[in-house]
């Protein structure tokens, strides 16, 4: 098993309701700009204070983004539910 299978393996397994949820699988971005999408990104899901894991095949430009979401609010009280999403970096 790689470090990846092994990384989602304990990302899977976290107790609670906070729990990972697919935002943006297999998201390919131009390697040449990734960096900057990558910050920005990253800049956003910390603005409303969400965890999260990311990985990548960095070479090939393709992301995975993940944050921790805590299943056991009401959709209304989620951070960012509706505000955060549209403004999702466009590139």
């Amino acid at each position: 098993m790689g470090r990846a299978e092994s990384g989602l393996g304990l990302i899977r397994n976290i107790i609670g309701d906070t729990q990972p949820v697919n935002l943006i699988e297999d998201c390919a971005v131009d390697v040449q700009v990734l960096p900057d999408y990558i910050q920005e990104l990253e800049a956003l899901l910390q603005k409303h204070g969400l965890r999260y894991s990311m990985y990548a095949h960095a070479g090939a430009g393709e992301l995975h983004v993940e944050p921790m979401i805590n299943h056991g609010k009401p959709p209304g009280e989620m951070p960012c539910s509706d505000r955060c999403w549209p403004k999702l970096p466009n590139w």
